[in-house]
């Protein structure tokens, strides 16, 4: 099984100060830490590949620091990191590279991704499974493999009284929310 996790660097909250009266965002000190949802999609593939036989990928699309985050991901224990340096946020585009990193590498059954970019509120999940053609499931707090079908547990309304199953057919995209699993410790030893 070949599960390929796409992650986004983001501006750390805490290097920012937001003036309401001036309706402005200042950044203060420039650190980019990695989107807390898709570290949390990396932690379900991770889960995944502690119970079956699964090669992890993570892809990020940015710019050279964004290289920083790839290594954090390989800490955690994904077996390879693709960097494709393109400085965009233009969803299209980042939905057609992956797309086309999808066909490069050949075979992924699973695709997990965060379930919105913390800085932008860009979800890529729905577009990624239209363009791939695969099966979609989102806002996961919980991702298995059974066979070949992903079930999920999500939280459905009213907001954490009710939780219920979904599965597809693999291939399929997935998005974890930032519920989901809570991302592990870099071990540092890749």
């Amino acid at each position: 099984m070949r599960i390929l996790i796409p992650i986004k660097q983001i501006l750390h909250p805490a290097g920012m100060t937001v003036n309401r009266k001036a309706g402005k965002v200042f950044v203060n000190r420039e650190e980019y830490v990695t989107n807390p949802a898709g570290k949390r999609a990396l932690e379900a593939a991770l889960r995944i590949k502690d119970g079956m036989d699964a090669d992890v990928i993570v892809a990020a699309i940015g710019p050279a620091r964004t290289a920083d985050a790839l290594l954090e991901a390989r800490a955690m224990g994904a077996d390879r990191a693709i960097l494709i340096p393109a400085d965009t946020t233009d969803e299209a585009l980042i939905v057609r590279l992956l797309t086309a990193l999808c066909e490069h590498i050949g075979g992924v059954d699973l695709l997990i991704t965060g379930d919105s970019a913390l800085d932008t509120g860009i979800s890529l999940g729905p577009r990624l499974s239209e363009a791939l053609n695969f099966a979609y499931l989102g806002s996961a707090v919980q991702c298995v493999v059974e066979g070949s079908a992903v079930r999920i547990v999500r939280r459905d309304d009213p907001p954490g009284r009710l939780y219920n199953a979904y599965e597809a057919a693999l291939p399929a995209v997935v998005t974890v929310t930032r519920e989901g699993p809570a991302p592990r410790y870099p071990h540092g030893g890749k």
